[in-house]
C-alpha cells in the first residue's frame, strides 16, 4: 500500500480541525491586564485557641483532673468532645461524641465548658459560628486524680 505525501498532509490537517480550541496549547504574553492573579475576597480565618494549639494542650493539661471512680476502675482511653465556636469566640453547645466510659464524659465536658475565650472562625472579615472536635486523652500517669488536688 502506498501513500502519497498530500493525502498525508490532508489527514493532518483535518485531524487538527477536530481538536478541540481548548486542547491546543497557547502562548500568553504578559501584559498590564493579566500579569497578576485576581485578588480574592472569599478569605478564610480559622478559629484558633488563645495562645495556639500549645497553650490549648497546657489548659487541658493543667486543668483536667482524672475522676476518682474512673481511677479505681482503671478506665483510661481518649473522649471526642463536639462543641461550636460562636461568632463571639465563646465555647457553646458541647456534647460527647465517643468515649469509652460515661465516667469520664462530665469531667471532658467541664473542661471544654472553663475554655477561655477563642479567636472565631472568619470569613471575608466576617466572624461566623464553627463546629470543633476535640480528643482529651485521659491516661492516669499524667493527670492527677481529684484527691491528689483535694488537702
Amino acid at each position: 500500500m502506498k501513500f502519497s505525501y498530500p493525502a498525508i498532509f490532508i489527514a493532518t490537517i483535518c485531524l487538527m480541525w477536530g481538536i478541540p480550541s481548548s486542547a491546543r496549547t497557547t502562548s500568553y504574553t504578559a501584559n498590564a491586564t493579566n500579569s497578576f492573579p485576581p485578588v480574592r475576597d472569599n478569605y478564610v480565618e480559622n478559629p484558633r485557641f488563645s495562645g495556639g494549639e500549645e497553650a490549648c494542650m497546657k489548659f487541658i493539661a493543667d486543668n483536667l483532673r482524672y475522676p476518682t471512680e474512673a481511677a479505681g476502675k482503671g478506665i483510661e482511653g481518649r473522649v471526642y468532645v463536639q462543641f461550636i465556636i460562636d461568632s463571639l469566640g465563646h465555647v457553646v453547645e458541647p456534647r460527647i461524641l465517643k468515649s469509652p466510659s460515661p465516667l469520664l464524659d462530665e469531667e471532658a465536658l467541664r473542661i471544654v465548658r472553663a475554655m477561655p475565650v477563642w479567636s472565631p472562625r472568619k470569613i471575608r472579615g466576617k466572624a461566623v459560628h464553627t463546629k470543633m472536635s476535640l480528643p482529651i486523652m485521659f491516661r492516669k500517669q499524667y493527670f492527677k486524680t481529684e484527691r491528689q488536688t483535694k488537702p
